[in-house]
């Protein structure tokens, strides 16, 4: 009596554990989807910048005001804290002029994040929308932070109170940016690997085999 073994490497393939000791599962278009969604990124960081700093001008100009007039009302030119906000807008506006070391590390970052989740079975659309988003938002932030303070430390005069402040508010306008534009790399990601779908199927396979 032959018995074909393929059925069982297979499930044990299936069931082999990754780095976090959870099943590992077999999932295609996982690899093109953290490379799109990584050189995406970029391009969706400055695009909320862009939709930000339009909104905010919008406002001034319903208030009949520009841009550092509003600011000068609300009390918020002289702030140390809006000045670090004011700088991650830019350099998230920007972030295009560094995507030779933005996108490999967003792709290291997504692959053991993101891209980790339809390896453990995960096909609900708002676990890649969250993970892509917190991730997102740490990596804007703690760049504008790091960014914030070393153009800050360079200025003569320049208190560590003040210089504080201001990367407090360059890691919050970076952490609203990152957050939001995450939300919309993690819903191109699922589009792209379409997890619910491939996990369904595997299952109805396997299930047909026995």
């Amino acid at each position: 009596m032959t018995i074909d073994t393929s059925t069982y490497r297979a499930i044990a393939a299936d069931r082999a554990p990754d780095m976090f000791g959870r099943p590992q599962k077999v999932i295609r278009r996982n690899r093109l989807a953290c490379v799109v969604s990584a050189v995406l990124s970029v391009l969706l960081v400055s695009a909320v910048t862009f939709i930000l700093v339009m909104a905010w001008n919008l406002i001034a100009i319903a208030s009949d005001n520009d841009v550092s007039e509003l600011n000068s009302r609300l009390g918020l030119s002289d702030q140390d804290f809006f000045e670090g906000v004011g700088f991650a807008a830019m350099l998230s506006g920007f972030n295009f002029f560094v995507s030779p070391i933005v996108i490999p590390v967003t792709l290291a970052v997504l692959s053991q994040t993101t891209g980790r989740l339809p390896h453990r079975g995960i096909s609900r659309l708002k676990a890649y929308m969250t993970t892509t988003a917190v991730t997102g938002g740490l990596l804007v932030g703690l760049t504008c932070t790091i960014a914030t303070m070393s153009i800050l430390s360079d200025q003569a005069g320049s208190h560590p109170a003040d210089t504080f402040m201001a990367a407090l508010g360059g890691f919050t306008g970076g952490l609203v940016i990152g957050l939001i534009a995450g939300v919309g790399v993690g819903a191109i990601h699922y589009m792209i690997v379409r997890p619910k779908a491939q996990l369904e199927n595997r299952d109805h396979s396997i299930a047909d085999q026995f």
